[in-house]
């Protein structure tokens, strides 16, 4: 018979297997400072606050209004694939012939130019993910913070990986 501590740590191996991320990208961190120009962009203080500001029902609004995209099929993969069909501001940022649904989760190509965003690769990473997620909001699709993870590579190119973990 297993004990706890066996059955647990077992768990927590499985449960890191599964949520593992394809070769060569990194989860991106939302720990530390950014920029004053990641600032300026958030028009705030934090992404914390950005995001909070975003759940709003006039957050909600703003962000459609941005993004001039006024309904999705309220999936992740469907925001989207709406969102670099529009024209909007995320325009020179998300590449339109780089979205697409794999096994690890759906992929975005971007910019060759993302670190421009905020000056710096971390923050702008943070803004980047931010922006996703605020859209994801927006449009309701349906998940939760701990059910999603936002990993980044440039490996065959700069690409953003949203990334459902296993339950």
């Amino acid at each position: 018979m297993k004990s706890l501590r066996e059955y647990l740590i077992l768990e927590a191996k499985e449960e890191t297997e599964e949520n593992q991320l394809p070769s060569g990208y990194k989860e991106i961190d939302n720990r530390g400072a950014i920029t004053a120009i990641a600032k300026q962009a958030l028009a705030g203080e934090s992404i914390k606050d950005a995001v909070v500001a975003a759940t709003t029902a006039d957050g909600k609004k703003q962000i459609k209004k941005k993004l001039q995209v006024t309904t999705t099929n309220r999936t992740i993969y469907g925001t989207i694939n709406s969102i670099t069909k529009a024209t909007n501001d995320l325009d020179e940022l998300l590449v339109l012939a780089k979205v697409k649904k794999t096994q690890s989760g759906i992929e975005i190509g971007i910019s060759k130019n993302w670190q421009d965003l905020a000056r710096t690769g971390p923050s702008s990473l943070k803004l980047i993910k931010f922006w996703i997620k605020s859209a994801l909001i927006a449009y309701g699709a349906p998940y939760k913070d701990n059910e999603v993870s936002y990993a980044f590579s440039e490996q065959n190119g700069p690409t953003l990986l949203i990334q459902l973990k296993s339950k």
